[in-house]
């Protein structure tokens, strides 16, 4: 059995060469796509996600802020009782003085 080896066709490994320079551009432009795709989806993703955690804080947040406040007026209220109290006991040692 005898082998021989042809000279390759130039016009058809040429062709062969310029399909594959082809396909390969092809799957680098598909990469690339993809690529640009897929840090989109994850930026996209990343904005969602802090919009959801900015609203959660702002919630937590105003929760907090009207705790602070209905502490604050309740503490009002008492300081304005304790110096009701300490007017009346000051009027009361004074007519007390007085009288004496």
């Amino acid at each position: 059995m005898h082998f021989y080896l042809q000279a390759p066709n130039p016009k058809k490994t040429s062709n062969s060469v310029t399909e594959l320079d082809g396909k390969l551009q092809e799957l680098h432009d598909t990469l690339s796509r993809l690529r640009r795709e897929s840090d989109e989806q994850v930026n996209k993703q990343q904005q969602n996600f802090l919009q959801k955690v900015r609203a959660y804080s702002i919630q937590i947040y105003h929760g907090q802020i009207q705790k602070l406040r209905r502490e604050s007026e309740d503490a009002t209220r008492t300081i304005e009782r304790l110096q009701q109290q300490l007017q009346r006991q000051s009027d009361y040692e004074t007519m007390k003085r007085e009288i004496q």
